[in-house]
């Protein structure tokens, strides 16, 4: 221990040759120090002592243990080495021991050489490994038909050996390797161990996670029977294991519950854990009355509902539209207590009345967070605006941002954004302009959504000059112009009779999306604004024209006859990788049947090509179709085609 290696070797040479003599133990405080200094020759130099027969010692220059076994001795000796080695240099140190331990007779006996490097390898989280060198040795004990249990003096690994087997048992656990636990177990049983009750605990949720009930279910058994206390953890794993295995199945969501009441027969309480799991269950499955029952067990047992309670019981109730329920549990959980129901609890209710699109009933919540002395915050005053732009609700938005900024709450780009499309929903494209400007006289960039609000109203209202001035402005801001604020302006020109300004920015877009210019996405309809939704989880893209971008500007050609410009677009269309479907149909046969004399060969030509091309074939188109054949030659026609019930 002190370094001085030659003193210890001159005492363990004078020893042996002394009338005491020396035993095992002597020799292997030296042969783990070379060993774990890297001097092989000496390690191997004192493990040729050991495996001299203890008869040769008097007649030889090297010392020898005076007695014991020379084979056990041997097995010690490198044993001791690999375990030496291997804590010192790595595992591969260790596997070199174990090697030469196979070369020299008699050292691999007993594997102990063997458990040495299992050891190192639970130190090392290589459990691949491990069971390589397991194998090893149960087949060096099925050949020598022994056992290492028959050895004596393994104290220096009968301590290391159950913790290297839990270690190993843990590593396969957090793999999900069931068959390796299943194995590390029964081997460190075999040793006389017992793993720690986080080792079960790891177990069960490993068995869990990969959807094997029963076997999770056996290992709290296991636990169980050996007196240890998993607690509500090992349980609450089994548990969130149905829960996100039922999908929406509601025979499997009770099967979730009856576990959770299964719990109190194993003399385990559930907590609110456990309940929120069987909750969680119940909100995807769509069974609100259930979640509401175990939610009043759940208050009935005592366990007092948290946040995340709340939160999945009025995800639930917007997903369902049942606002009612979502208020009657929301004053049960307040009334309890247990949950400071702050400006984020009274959004969570507030977003619920705004999705079933009750918007009073939303604004009335927003009014009693003052008489609760609870501040609404920007989201609380902005998803309320939210339900009045849905409305088009000009006067109750005006009043609500009002009363917002009277507050003392300031207005975001997304409350802005709301105001603008309140006017537009309402068809006021100076008012959305109004409050579009106050924003950015108050410092407020607008973003993407902003600017694309703005743009669907100029479209809705034709205005294709204020359309390009804004595409302009939001270019001039620094911001890509999407798909959508593309598709708006396109369309505001198709709505005031310029089919080649139309055009023009449609190729516009064409010539964006060939350079590769990229932008961030939004929803290619009226971009609805979300006070709620997380900012950067969209990924910026690259740019394409869309099937309405196409179509759009057809439109324009269409309603002024020209029909070969409406089929030169769509074949651009097409050519780009995006079929019709069936709006584009309807303008198609709608600039056929706008044309003198009306071209009814090609618009009959035209439906039976997209109806072969397994285009989905609606009433509109058809109604156009008829008025350019007749009744009596569509008739036929969808007859035919096997349309016969598109003729009623």
């Amino acid at each position: 221990e002190a370094g001085i290696a030659q003193k210890a070797e001159a005492l363990v040479s004078h020893l042996a040759r002394s009338p005491v003599g020396a035993d095992v133990s002597c020799f292997l405080p030296l042969i783990e120090h070379f060993a774990a200094k890297g001097d092989v020759p000496r390690a191997e130099e004192w493990l040729r002592c050991l495996a001299m027969p203890p008869g040769l010692c008097q007649n030889s220059d090297r010392p020898c243990p005076r007695t014991g076994n020379t084979c056990e001795a041997l097995a010690q000796g490198f044993a001791a080495a690999a375990w030496s080695a291997g804590r010192a240099h790595g595992l591969a140190e260790a596997e070199l021991w174990g090697v030469k331990a196979d070369e020299w007779p008699g050292a691999a006996r007993g594997g102990l050489v063997h458990d040495a490097v299992i050891c190192v390898c639970a130190q090392a989280s290589d459990v691949e490994v491990a069971k390589y060198w397991v194998a090893r040795r149960d087949e060096v004990i099925r050949i020598a038909s022994g056992s290492p249990g028959k050895f004596e003096g393994r104290s220096a690994l009968v301590a290391e050996m159950p913790m290297a087997y839990s270690t190993l048992l843990d590593l396969c656990a957090a793999q999900a390797d069931l068959k390796g636990i299943e194995a590390w177990y029964s081997l460190l049983m075999a040793e006389g161990g017992i793993p720690e009750p986080r080792s079960f605990l790891r177990a069960v949720r490993a068995f869990a996670k990969e959807g094997d009930i029963p076997g999770a279910e056996r290992w709290l058994r296991r636990a169980q029977k050996l007196g240890l206390s998993l607690g509500v953890s090992g349980h609450n794993a089994v548990l969130a294991t149905l829960a996100k295995q039922i999908g929406c199945c509601s025979d499997a969501a009770k099967q979730a519950e009856q576990w959770l009441y299964h719990m109190s027969t194993q003399g385990v309480d559930p907590d609110v854990v456990s309940f929120n799991i069987v909750l969680s269950a119940f909100a995807r499955c769509g069974m609100l009355g259930d979640a509401e029952s175990l939610i009043g067990a759940m208050v009935a047992r005592g366990i007092e509902p948290d946040t995340a309670t709340l939160s999945t019981a009025m995800q639930a109730c917007a997903k369902g539209k049942e606002a009612q329920r979502a208020e009657r549990l929301f004053k049960l959980i307040a009334s309890r207590g247990s949950v400071h129901m702050d400006a984020v609890c009274h959004n969570m209710l507030i977003d619920v009345f705004v999705k079933v699109g009750n918007a009073d009933r939303a604004q009335k919540w927003l009014d009693d967070m003052h008489s609760c002395g609870v501040k609404p915050s920007t989201v609380s005053h902005t998803t309320v605006l939210h339900a009045h732009a849905r409305n088009g609700d000009v006067d109750a938005a005006e009043r609500g941002i009002s009363q917002m900024l009277r507050d003392g709450v300031a207005a975001n780009v997304v409350t802005y954004s709301a105001m603008v499309q309140a006017y537009g929903k309402a068809g006021n494209l100076q008012g959305a302009e109004k409050w579009f400007s106050h924003m950015m006289r108050e410092g407020i960039t607008p973003n993407m959504v902003s600017f694309s609000v703005l743009l669907n109203v100029c479209a809705k209202n034709g205005d294709a000059d204020r359309a390009e001035r804004w595409l302009q402005a939001m270019c001039n801001a620094g911001i890509v112009p999407n798909e959508v604020c593309y598709n708006n302006v396109i369309d505001a020109c198709a709505k005031c009779g310029h089919a080649e300004r139309a055009e023009s920015w449609l190729r516009k877009l064409e010539e964006e999306a060939s350079a590769g210019r990229r932008c961030s996405p939004v929803d290619d309809s009226l971009p609805l604004v979300c006070p709620h939704s997380a900012p950067g989880t969209a990924q910026p893209r690259c740019l394409e024209p869309t099937r309405q971008s196409y179509t759009s500007a057809a439109q324009a050609f269409a309603v002024q006859a020209r029909w070969t410009d409406v089929q030169r677009l769509f074949s651009d269309m097409e050519t780009r990788g995006t079929c019709m479907d069936e709006v584009s149909l309807t303008v198609l046969l709608s600039a056929y049947a706008r044309a003198r004399p009306r071209e009814r060969d090609r618009a009959q030509a035209a439906f039976r090509h997209y109806h072969s091309e397994g285009g989905l074939i609606t009433r509109p188109p058809v109604r156009v179709l008829r008025g350019i054949l007749g009744n009596k030659r569509c008739s036929a026609l969808l007859a035919d085609l096997g349309l016969d019930a598109m003729d009623r």
